[in-house]
């Protein structure tokens, strides 16, 4: 009866010994698993700050392009707005009298205007 007492130990102590292989390498595999996603969620931290960086650069290069496209737009029309009034200067120095009527019937216009809308 001692025989089939310890072939019964030895059978048992298998399935213990396998349980605990299997169970140390599914700890190693977790190990492995938590490192991989480690350095993945690492990487894509770096990717992110890479393209935020990116976008930062882009943008502010986009809005000194435009600051500067407003600046040429607002310097030509001033250039064009001073031409104009130079232009109209010139009329009215060589036509003084007609640029007088003019001026006094736009005055009338707009004050007739202002005045029956009070």
């Amino acid at each position: 009866m001692v025989k089939s007492n310890e072939a019964h130990e030895g059978a048992s102590d298998a399935p213990k010994e396998q349980f605990a292989t299997d169970f140390e390498a599914l700890k190693q595999s977790f190990g492995q698993l938590r490192e991989d996603v480690t350095r993945i969620l690492g990487t894509t931290l770096e990717v992110g700050k890479g393209g935020a960086e990116s976008l930062k650069y882009r943008a502010r290069h986009a809005a000194e392009v435009a600051a500067g496209e407003v600046k040429d737009y607002v310097h030509n029309g001033k250039e064009h707005i001073h031409e104009s009034f130079d232009k109209l200067g010139h009329k009215i120095e060589e036509r003084p009298l007609t640029s007088a009527a003019i001026a006094l019937g736009i005055g009338f216009i707009l004050g007739t205007i202002l005045h029956s809308k009070r």
